[in-house]
């Protein structure tokens, strides 16, 4: 390891005050335009009725969980390279653009024939259909850029402006008695018209093609490096997305809506906080593949003080919610139909700190270019708790799928942390 030195200490006490600066300015927008989402969202669900807001959470869920599989592990790849500078933006921008975009048309074709295909209702036929438009909008994601060029505030500010404009669409138009799907095509149209703003502003300032005819030997190579990336993310995320994908295929219709409508409740309150640790999570994510750059000798303890942390924020954040959390999750709701489902919404908040404390476990393994040890920490929770769904939710619903949720992030962060502290790690550059 390298020995610190002045000028070492003098770019690390910058480094520190750029990240706090980037938490602080990152923080005050997401608590912003997540505040404005929870009333805008929650509105909205009052209007869909438990029913339709658990057809739209089906819908949704199913499309997330597809947008996860086709970003084919390319996005952590790209930060990857670009904060480790072995590969340039420029270099980066039109492969990826151009394949995703490829991509996620053909997929949402594909799936509008499907629904068509289905033996639907007509309800149902126009929430999968509007799912089809907020997958292609999702898949389009501009994330990775900002994240690459350390630029979360102005993406913050970005996103935290349409969740307002959003917010206040659902909070005037919508009246009670919405169709299943209507939350979503406000969803898809709203963020769907900042993404188009988005990529014209980036082919502005890099002033490079964002679309190339020679890009799929380019994108093989990331998607080759970016296996594991890819399998990790998408066990991952089938992790956090079990109760809204199994609830229907485990539950008889007559009651699978109105139990996938009491997870939604809580579960939205929760991703609602989820969104802004992502955001300081993804602060950090570049950081950590840095400091392993540089060969900090505190680079494990730094990791897993900032899991701690983590950790303990979470425990008080799900205690105060339990014990004074209940009348305000009520005053919420307008609809007494969605009350039960505060039972969950302490354990689900938990586990939303859980994951953001195991991301930081898991781009130790990352840093070290441990991609595979990584999937291997993820999927055997996966199994373990997809199981015990199988075994559970029939019998106790919703009640089950949420203490599964945080019983699968404790599995993994457990299993990712065994394999952090027992990682030999390299010497810096070597990889």
């Amino acid at each position: 390891m390298r020995a610190n030195n002045p000028s070492t200490n003098t770019r690390l006490s910058s480094a520190a005050k750029k990240i706090l600066f980037d938490i602080g300015a990152t923080g005050v927008w997401q608590a912003a335009g997540k505040m404005a989402q929870v009333f805008g969202l929650l509105h909205a669900m009052n209007c869909l009725g438990l029913d339709n807001a658990g057809i739209s959470g089906n819908v949704m869920a199913t499309a997330m969980l597809l947008q996860v599989i086709l970003t084919l592990g390319i996005d952590v790849i790209a930060v990857r390279h670009i904060a480790a500078r072995s590969q340039t933006l420029k270099q980066l921008l039109p492969v990826i653009f151009t394949a995703r975009l490829t991509l996620h048309l053909a997929i949402t074709l594909i799936w509008c024939v499907a629904v068509f295909m289905a033996s639907l209702s007509s309800a149902e036929t126009f929430a999968w259909l509007v799912g089809g438009l907020y997958l292609f909008v999702i898949g389009m994601n501009y994330q990775w850029y900002y994240q690459a060029t350390e630029q979360m505030p102005a993406l913050s500010r970005i996103q935290t402006l349409t969740t307002f404009a959003i917010s206040a669409y659902f909070l005037i138009v919508f009246k009670p008695g919405q169709a299943a799907g209507m939350d979503l095509l406000v969803l898809a149209v709203g963020h769907g018209l900042v993404t188009a703003w988005v990529w014209l502003r980036v082919w502005q300032e890099n002033q490079v093609p964002m679309l190339t005819s020679r890009f799929g030997h380019d994108a093989l190579k990331l998607l080759k490096e970016g296996q594991a990336n890819w399998l990790f993310g998408v066990a991952y995320n089938t992790l956090t997305l079990l109760g809204l994908l199994l609830i229907p295929q485990l539950l008889p219709k007559e009651s699978s809506d109105t139990q996938l409508g009491l997870f939604r409740s809580s579960n939205q309150l929760a991703l609602a906080l989820q969104l802004v640790l992502t955001y300081v999570g993804y602060i950090f994510y570049p950081k950590i593949v840095s400091w392993r750059q540089q060969g900090l000798t505190d680079f494990r303890l730094r990791v897993l003080g900032l899991a701690t942390i983590v950790w303990a924020c979470g425990l008080l954040t799900s205690g105060i919610i339990y014990w004074i959390g209940e009348p305000f999750f009520k005053l919420a709701f307008s609809d007494a139909n969605f009350h039960p489902g505060f039972q969950i919404l302490p354990i689900m908040v938990l586990a939303k700190f859980i994951g953001m404390a195991s991301g930081f476990m898991t781009w130790g393994l990352l840093a070290e270019h441990k991609d595979w040890l990584a999937v291997r920490c993820c999927v055997i929770p996966l199994l373990l708790t997809a199981a015990l769904h199988v075994w559970f939710v029939p019998d106790y619903g919703f009640v089950a799928a949420g203490w599964l949720y945080a019983f699968g992030e404790l599995l993994l962060f457990l299993s990712c942390t065994v394999a952090f502290l027992r990682l030999k790690l390299s010497a810096p550059g070597s990889k």
